[in-house]
């Protein structure tokens, strides 16, 4: 997973190299609309940051499914099980379990809400699933909770995760849409 991530990062970066060569040996094209190049370079800067946004959550979403089922257990309490929707656009509907949980590490009390990572951000394609997935959790019962031990506020009942993959990948794809938007501004903007 790390060689994927530094191999993506690395594209970029290169990508963004003759970019960057271009507008230092370039003047500004008086003729350019002002507003092309402040949005070129805006897209291009939100791009980039929402595109290492979605590469470091699901970095840590996989890392979390990951190392969680090494991780040290501990008994706790279901406190509320629901299922939530949620839109995913284009009349596309996610259906979310929402579990919280109470634990106790040490003499520290705590309160999780994570099935498993990737759950809470991308859910479930159908009710049915949701509900199936919450009622594994009634209210009261007392549940086996993987917490990390170097962070006990960090907690999952099931040992694994999902879309870890598809915000690496998303997050991929907006970073060299960051690069062609300043490489386009370059370009257009410049003489």
């Amino acid at each position: 997973m790390a060689k994927s991530f530094i191999f993506i990062v690395s594209i970029a970066a290169f990508s963004m190299a003759p970019a960057g060569i271009a507008f230092a040996a370039a003047s500004f094209d008086g003729n350019a609309p002002i507003y092309l190049v402040v949005g070129g370079i805006a897209a291009g800067i939100g791009c980039l940051l929402f595109g290492l946004v979605l590469i470091g959550r699901g970095r840590r979403s996989r890392r979390i499914g990951r190392e969680s089922g090494q991780w040290p257990v501990t008994d706790g309490t279901i406190l509320t099980a629901t299922v939530a929707k949620s839109s995913g656009g284009e009349n596309r509907l996610y259906h979310v379990p929402r579990v919280t949980y109470s634990y106790a590490v040490g003499s520290r009390e705590y309160v999780g809400n994570i099935i498993f990572p990737g759950i809470e951000q991308f859910g479930l394609g159908s009710n049915f699933q949701a509900h199936a997935r919450a009622d594994r959790y009634p209210v009261g019962n007392i549940v086996t909770v993987h917490y990390d031990p170097g962070d006990p506020t960090v907690a999952v009942l099931e040992p694994t995760e999902i879309g870890g993959a598809r915000n690496i990948f998303g997050g991929a794809i907006l970073l060299l849409l960051g690069v062609s938007a300043f490489a386009l501004t370059v370009v257009f903007g410049m003489d």
